[in-house]
């Protein structure tokens, strides 16, 4: 199965950008990642370069074949969390970094993620899902007090429960889904997706 890959990136009104992606691909393997340093903390611009790197050397280092996907991906979200917890001793940084990485193995799709960056998993043209964030606003969507198209706008949108850097025990979300020709994936920062209704997706 081969794939295609496009990044986009866009600084928005904001001083400086605190995405970052990484393409990283070998033969028929393919990892993706995107990361978005949580906003308020100093140092954002950097965790989430870092993480990205970190991934992206992981990656590199197993010859693109992840023995066990699950593991390889956890892994890189704690090597990414102890590289930023490392960054943070710096005085004056307190750096912290969403992750959500995408591993194709040509079978199945293999996804960990920490924080609101999020991957939509499209087929044919239609979402079939997308993963949920850690965030104040997540629990009150599942809950029933928020529409879906109310989240990028609530006051609490932003306020994160899971983050690499972060003081709280690293907890990846991990999930894996079989491949079709007709599969794509979209990796995004919330920069995106709270202005981005489903239907424009």
């Amino acid at each position: 199965m081969q794939f295609t890959a496009i990044t986009c990136s866009e600084k928005g009104p904001r001083n400086e950008q605190q995405d970052a992606a990484g393409v990283a691909s070998l033969e028929d393997r393919l990892l993706a990642v995107v990361c978005d340093g949580a906003g308020g903390h100093r140092g954002g611009r950097q965790a989430s370069t870092l993480a990205v790197q970190t991934a992206c050397e992981i990656f590199e280092k197993s010859g693109g074949r992840f023995a066990d996907p699950k593991s390889a991906l956890i892994e890189i979200c704690r090597s990414s969390h102890e590289a930023i917890l490392k960054l943070g001793e710096v005085p004056k940084l307190a750096p912290r970094s969403t992750i959500v990485a995408l591993y194709l193995d040509g079978k199945k799709a293999h996804v960990a993620h920490v924080g609101d960056s999020r991957i939509y998993h499209l087929r044919s043209g239609k979402i079939l899902s997308r993963t949920k964030d850690h965030t104040m606003v997540q629990i009150l969507l599942e809950q029933g007090e928020i529409k879906e198209s109310e989240m990028g706008e609530h006051p609490d949108q932003g306020r994160l429960l899971r983050a690499l850097g972060g003081d709280e025990e690293l907890r990846p979300t991990y999930s894996t889904v079989d491949l079709t020709e007709n599969d794509g994936f979209l990796l995004c920062s919330d920069g995106f997706w709270e202005r981005t209704m489903p239907e424009e997706i």
